[in-house]
């Protein structure tokens, strides 16, 4: 509370010494939400056994448009919020280690059942099918059907696995 008084009254007096401030308290941000990325990555990579392959959904979110947030704490976070940070550790770490990292489409992964494939009923982070009457947490059914997803993909030969598309795929060069 002490130092946003004082930044607050160093404010009315010299713009300088509040652009300073500004600047390091920025600096810290960007360095805290760099190590938490990097730390995030580090532990999920560890974690994962060798030759495993780490599969994420395609999100895209489109960027707000001025004047669509309402809420000083929501801009002050979506501000900080360095999108696909954490993910850009996970794939350095990954292709450092060996492991592979997959895309699936993430249309309709928390509504659809992991057992019957229905659409069921999300309600916060509670997941209940009207067809076959399974519950369970939604992020956990979520997580069953991304996975569903990925070894469709992988069966159908639509994804290759195999190190010589990986590394054909780290140079950049188009599948054959």
């Amino acid at each position: 509370l002490q130092r946003k008084l004082a930044a607050h009254k160093a404010q009315h007096r010299d713009t300088r010494s509040v652009r300073r401030v500004l600047k390091r308290l920025g600096r810290r941000q960007r360095y805290r939400t760099r190590t938490f990325a990097q730390t995030v990555a580090k532990r999920l990579v560890e974690w994962a056994p060798p030759q495993a392959v780490l599969v994420f959904e395609r999100l895209q979110v489109p960027l707000p448009q001025q004047g669509q947030i309402r809420g000083r704490a929501l801009r002050r976070r979506l501000a900080l919020w360095q999108r696909s940070l954490i993910r850009q550790w996970i794939e350095q770490q990954a292709q450092e280690r060996g492991l592979q990292v997959v895309e699936v489409n993430p249309a309709y992964t928390s509504q659809i059942c992991s057992r019957c494939g229905q659409r069921g009923n999300r309600r916060r982070h509670a997941f209940t099918c009207p067809q076959c009457g399974s519950q369970e947490h939604a992020d956990i059914n979520a997580a069953r059907n991304i996975r569903t997803r990925y070894t469709v993909l992988r069966g159908s030969g639509l994804l290759s696995t195999s190190p010589e598309a990986r590394a054909d795929k780290a140079a950049g060069k188009p599948p054959v």
